[in-house]
């Protein structure tokens, strides 16, 4: 049965100019290697959360975009793209409880990337989105690390491995992720009209001197144990 839908939040911000031109193209060329390499057991969408870009055409032109990558990809995404009222320049978090807010009348889930993540490779989300249904425990499932993390790995049977990650360090952080609707109840909404920085930060510490639901880090890899026939408690025979 498939999964319930799951919005992919997207912030953007796009100065008029030459540095605005570029966060385009970055926005475009990150969307499009979603659109081509996420797969979901369920119903994709894209929230664009805005922050009151300049630059004309813009976001609006991500529309075109997603209208133009859809037909080449397997129909699990959203016919449209989904385009939120802008922000005005409240910063990433102002784009983020936007964006969630609106991910969250879909769904209690909804995944953040940021508008210059690339996914290079395949990537399965329906996985992690059904270890965190039942799990009140997860709030977050990273796909991305921060240095010095630490944690303890956990074995999740047919769903994979991950680290549950220790409180210290940038435990919680703005890269690409997974979020349940309870981390935000219990942490709350993200700082606003802060740079990036203190943003994260923000959220970070509440994290880290919370007791709420962890974050786990995903461990995907490539290698799969063949079969059931077992030999490993067979002693060997004497010579």
């Amino acid at each position: 049965m498939p999964g319930m839908p799951l919005t992919v939040v997207m912030t953007t911000w796009a100065p008029n100019g030459e540095v605005g031109r570029a966060r385009k193209h970055y926005a475009e060329l990150a969307m499009v290697s979603w659109i081509t390499n996420l797969s979901y057991d369920g119903e994709l969408r894209i929230h664009v959360a805005d922050d009151g870009s300049d630059l004309p055409w813009f976001p609006e032109s991500l529309a075109e975009v997603y209208a133009n990558a859809i037909p080449r990809v397997p129909q699990q995404w959203a016919p449209t793209l989904s385009l939120g009222a802008p922000t005005k320049r409240r910063g990433l978090g102002g784009s983020l409880n936007a964006g969630f807010a609106a991910a969250f009348q879909v769904s209690p889930l909804a995944a953040y990337f940021a508008d210059d993540w690339s996914l290079t490779a395949p990537f399965d989300l329906t996985p992690w989105a059904t270890l965190m249904e039942p799990r009140d425990d997860i709030g977050v499932v990273r796909f991305l690390p921060h240095p010095d993390l630490s944690g303890t790995v956990m074995h999740l049977g047919e769903l994979g491995w991950a680290l549950k990650l220790d409180r210290h360090h940038f435990a919680c952080g703005v890269r690409p992720a997974l979020y349940h609707q309870r981390f935000i109840d219990v942490y709350g909404r993200f700082e606003e009209r802060v740079n990036v920085f203190d943003c994260e930060m923000s959220m970070n510490q509440r994290f880290c001197n919370g007791t709420g639901p962890d974050i786990v880090l995903a461990l995907p890899h490539s290698w799969e144990h063949i079969g059931h026939m077992e030999v490993n408690a067979v002693l060997p025979e004497e010579a």
